[in-house]
């Protein structure tokens, strides 16, 4: 919903002719963190790129940022905020802000219609009168568990002997990563690491889209490291990734074609790291590492 107020309407919208801009520069700020340039931002925590670096200079035009994109690009960088600075929401990283317009478009209209049939019960709803302050807090009192879904408490599922692997893209612009983060970390919390270590695996895929897709390694075969994991009781480390030399866009769009390469997948907190020698699109030259 914060995304959804920033759309391309009247000025302090962000055009979405400027979101190709700010990937790529976010892209260059932080892509060689991790000793390789490749169009992947390895540890995207760790990178600091701000939007002001792109704000317009006096008589400048084109690709760069109005003083109120600049504003617009940092609130959603930023997420849902209330009025005392606390987020409510993490806002998408470095590296989705091509997605970012996806929020804005009517074909996909999932967070406004949520609103208006669901929280609202208004079909006139105006999403531009978003409030994170008032309306959240509706939201979550109209729907609760529904709307949160970050119950850290897996207790059943583990004394049940499961096993969960689960993963999350960092340029995914239309659910954040850094929730996932979020609800990982509170799992850890609520049940221990060392229970979380033996039942549950995350995994950060850099440069990965929303589920799939995008410039980082995306490609894992997740049901064969599950299986592996459940027949042997030996929980999986680091796993083959994959990135195809040509990548299907979205829906409708043509495939785009590009350079192979395979990555590490790295359990979290660990990224993949550029050994410093040695081919750099293969993974075998690459090692998981603390950022």
């Amino acid at each position: 919903s914060n995304i959804l107020k920033q759309r391309n309407i009247g000025p302090g919208g962000l055009g979405f002719d400027k979101l190709l801009l700010l990937h790529n520069s976010a892209i260059a700020a932080c892509d060689a963190m991790d000793g390789v340039k490749d169009d992947v931002i390895s540890a995207p925590g760790q990178c600091g790129f701000d939007p002001a670096t792109l704000q317009c200079k006096e008589g400048q035009i084109g690709q760069c940022l109005s003083k109120n994109e600049v504003a617009a690009a940092r609130r959603i960088y930023a997420g849902v905020v209330d009025k005392d600075g606390k987020v409510l929401y993490p806002g998408t990283g470095p590296g989705s802000e091509p997605l970012w317009a996806v929020d804005a478009s009517p074909q996909f209209r999932i967070g406004i219609n949520y609103y208006r049939y669901v929280v609202m019960k208004d079909p006139d709803w105006d999403p531009a009168s978003f409030n994170a302050d008032t309306d959240f807090p509706r939201a979550v009192k109209a729907t609760g568990s529904a709307l949160m879904a970050m119950d850290p408490d897996l207790g059943p599922f583990i004394a049940h002997g499961g096993k969960l692997i689960t993963y999350h893209g960092t340029f995914d612009g239309l659910i954040s990563y850094r929730n996932t983060v979020n609800y990982y970390e509170s799992v850890a919390r609520k049940l221990g690491k060392d229970k979380v270590s033996r039942h549950v695996r995350f995994y950060l895929m850099p440069g990965m889209s929303h589920c799939s897709g995008g410039e980082g390694a995306y490609q894992v075969d997740w049901l064969t490291a599950l299986e592996d994991w459940d027949k042997t009781g030996q929980a999986p480390g680091a796993l083959h990734a994959a990135h195809p030399a040509v990548t299907m866009g979205p829906p409708g769009a043509p495939p785009m074609p590009g350079k192979a390469f395979t990555r590490p997948a790295c359990p979290y907190p660990e990224a993949a790291s550029y050994k410093g020698s040695g081919d750099d699109t293969d993974a075998a030259n690459f090692v998981c590492t603390r950022p």
